[in-house]
């Protein structure tokens, strides 16, 4: 992904991503608002081959998309990338309620044989 342009308002961008994508252009708008010390809206130009003709797109309407996807190609992409979102998500979340697990474990044991140490 490629940043293309930073918006202040949330209507301007979510103009300029529909525009794009009637032309066949993939983005992804990301509010950097909602995060500390961060302003703004940012639209990203989701396929490498597809930023120059983003780009051409926004300074003019009338540019013409050397790759444009169907809207079929778009939400099978989309729907890719929701999926190996929620894959690596699920991992990672995963592999931390397993290290709470060993650590709850390893504490619990530690707590007992402390008590059995003290009792003797």
């Amino acid at each position: 992904m490629r940043l293309l342009e930073t918006y202040i308002s949330a209507e301007n961008a979510s103009k300029a991503q529909q525009m794009l994508k009637n032309k066949g252009v993939l983005t992804h708008l990301y509010d950097a608002k909602s995060h500390k010390n961060s302003t703004g809206i940012t639209l990203w130009a989701v396929l490498e081959n597809q930023y120059e003709d983003a780009e051409a797109l926004l300074n003019d309407k009338r540019h013409v998309v050397k790759f444009p996807l169907t809207v079929d190609e778009m939400a099978k992409l989309e729907s890719k990338a929701y999926k190996a979102f929620i894959k690596a998500t699920s991992s990672v979340i995963t592999k931390c309620t397993n290290w709470i697990l060993i650590l709850l474990s390893v504490s619990g044991v530690g707590y007992v044989l402390f008590q059995i140490y003290n009792a003797t």
